[in-house]
């Protein structure tokens, strides 16, 4: 009986139609796109080693791990990363722009109760059938501008540039 009266109102009321089938439209195509944008980045989660780079030569990395990475597929393109140096822990947000690139958002747990470290890197993603590197660069130009780096030639900033530089392998 009811049944007959939803259909009896619908059949009579076309705008009402248009905006119901609208409506049912825009939610199905939005929960699409989380599901698809899920399957992208879920990928990245879990355990990682970090390495670092030589300072002599940026494309070669050390084979000893420097720290320890726990990254979490938090919503859409967001991940939560938390880094663990020796005695230092940083935690961060990935806001990934395309699969294979994002930014990193981080601050340092502080030591002292006046100890401000944060700031803004970049991360690059390459997937192999294996392995995941995850590699997140510190970008001196966003990072602040400081007058050492003002005074600084090419070469000198690449180097700063580099000494930010980590890789992290799943």
């Amino acid at each position: 009986m009811v049944s007959l009266e939803v259909y009896c109102l619908l059949k009579d009321n076309i705008v009402l139609v248009g905006i119901l089938s609208s409506l049912l439209a825009t939610i199905v195509t939005y929960f699409c796109l989380l599901f698809w944008q899920y399957l992208k980045f879920h990928k990245l989660q879990g355990n990682y080693e970090g390495h670092r780079f030589e300072e002599e030569d940026p494309s070669i990395m050390k084979p000893d791990i420097s720290s320890y990475a726990k990254i979490k597929y938090s919503y859409r393109n967001r991940l939560v990363i938390t880094v663990k140096h020796s005695d230092r822990r940083w935690d961060g947000i990935i806001y990934m722009q395309a699969e294979n690139y994002g930014s990193v958002v981080w601050k340092y747990d502080p030591h002292k109760s006046n100890e401000y470290n944060f700031g803004y890197k970049s991360c690059y993603v390459r997937k192999e059938k294996c392995k995941i590197y995850i590699c997140v660069t510190g970008t001196p130009f966003l990072d602040g501008v400081h007058k050492k780096h003002m005074s600084m030639n090419a070469d000198e900033l690449m180097k700063e540039f580099i000494k930010d530089k980590e890789i992290f392998i799943k």
